[in-house]
């Protein structure tokens, strides 16, 4: 009797040890990043890092913010760069469209990079103003332009969707503002550089492009 039950109280503990190693290799599937999905504002500071800040290496004098604020209060799409900060809106990181985001994000980094451009063209150390396109507009179609072809030639298939979504992008654009041009403004310069690209080199498409814009009345 003795020894049946040994038996019986082996064959509990062998049992009660399997399902706690069981538990214990559920926990630690848990903790593995590989098994936990990533957080919307995880996946949009992934795509800034991982694709955004690789687009401005080799322009020079430019350093992306490597910090990221969440204005949680803010359900616009919208964002905006600082030389140390980089601020997105809740609406953002909300947006299910990850080509829209990223080409966001590469504006507000194109604006810190519209200078040092512009030096690299012998231009002056400041956007003119002109009759009918103030400079702040002008800032706006400038960054445009080089989120979009920087986006062109590093990351073809984002800029396939982004031009799949330029109505989209146009709604988020919105009307003409004192300090931005319309939507329909903005789409239209982006789409004189694609067409150009067709039968220039990009590069030549985008240099003569910036300068249209720089010169603009």
């Amino acid at each position: 009797m003795n020894k049946y039950f040994l038996l019986l109280l082996l064959g509990i503990l062998c049992s009660c040890d399997e399902h706690h190693s069981e538990n214990q290799s559920n926990d630690e599937d848990l903790s593995n990043p590989e098994f936990q999905s990533e957080t919307k504002e995880e996946k949009l500071v992934s795509l800034y890092k991982d694709s955004v800040i690789p687009l401005f290496k080799d322009i020079p004098d430019v350093n992306p913010p490597q910090e990221i604020h969440i204005n949680a209060e803010d359900l616009n799409i919208d964002a905006g760069a600082a030389f140390d900060y980089l601020e997105v809106s809740q609406g953002l990181i909300d947006l299910e469209n990850e080509a829209i985001q990223l080409f966001a994000l590469a504006h507000e980094v194109a604006h810190m990079a519209t200078l040092p451009q512009a030096k690299i063209f012998n231009l002056p150390a400041a956007i003119p103003e002109g009759n009918s396109t103030n400079d702040y507009q002008k800032a706006e179609y400038l960054a445009d332009l080089i989120a979009i072809h920087l986006i062109h030639l590093k990351k073809t298939e984002k800029f396939k969707l982004i031009q799949g979504d330029f109505e989209k992008l146009q709604e988020i654009f919105g009307g003409e503002v004192f300090s931005h041009p319309s939507g329909q403004k903005r789409i239209s310069s982006m789409k004189l550089y694609i067409e150009d690209c067709s039968s220039k080199t990009e590069a030549l498409a985008f240099k003569e492009r910036f300068l249209a814009i720089w010169n603009m009345d």
